[in-house]
């Protein structure tokens, strides 16, 4: 789900991803721990659909069982762009590095809250 928050600062568009975790995948950590590394994107649009601001962080998590267990799930990450005035559409991306998956969602202007972003298996390429 994406929950929109009071931004920072003015013009900005501040976001709170809950990622269903069910579909990440976590590699064990030498410390018995989980780490989770996700590529946290944001692409805004034109009216003609035009790609006009692209903005992508990594969010990599060392998680100890108490966290995992919280983190099972919904991941969590904060979002906060500052688009363009003349913005038409905002699209957020969420890639698990570890398994490839991938899942996006338009975010309705002015909508408080948005459907379950999933996180799907990337498509097959041919060899």
């Amino acid at each position: 789900m994406i929950r929109v928050l009071p931004a920072d600062e003015p013009g900005a568009a501040k976001y709170l991803l809950e990622i269903d975790s069910h579909r990440l995948r976590s590699a064990l950590t030498e410390r018995g721990g989980h780490a989770l590394d996700l590529t946290i994107a944001a692409c805004t649009f034109d009216k003609t659909g035009k790609a006009m601001l692209q903005y992508d962080k990594a969010s990599e998590a060392n998680l100890n069982a108490e966290q995992y267990v919280a983190a099972s799930h919904a991941a969590t990450e904060i979002l906060q762009i500052t688009p363009r005035p003349d913005t038409a559409r905002e699209r957020l991306l969420v890639r698990d590095s570890a398994s490839g998956r991938m899942g996006s969602v338009d975010v309705p202007k002015g909508k408080p809250q948005c459907p379950h972003l999933q996180v799907r298996a990337p498509p097959a390429t041919k060899p």
